[in-house]
């Protein structure tokens, strides 16, 4: 079952509130860290494009240094 709209707003709510506790559909989930709930977001955004038939697209760039 993919991830909704409301629960990946009331993460990104969460996020930006500055509080690792949310409620999906009745459900209390308290999370570890930031880190750890902007992976979930993450994971969340794309199962619900996937669902939705658009395709997820990532970008990396690379990094070097003189050293």
């Amino acid at each position: 079952m993919p991830y909704t709209q409301a629960q990946i707003d009331a993460l990104r709510v969460a996020i930006a509130s500055g509080v690792q506790r949310v409620n999906y559909n009745g459900r209390d989930v308290t999370y570890a860290s930031l880190d750890k709930m902007l992976q979930v977001l993450r994971v969340m955004e794309d199962e619900l494009a996937t669902a939705n038939g658009m395709p997820v697209v990532r970008r990396s760039y690379a990094r070097f240094t003189k050293g």
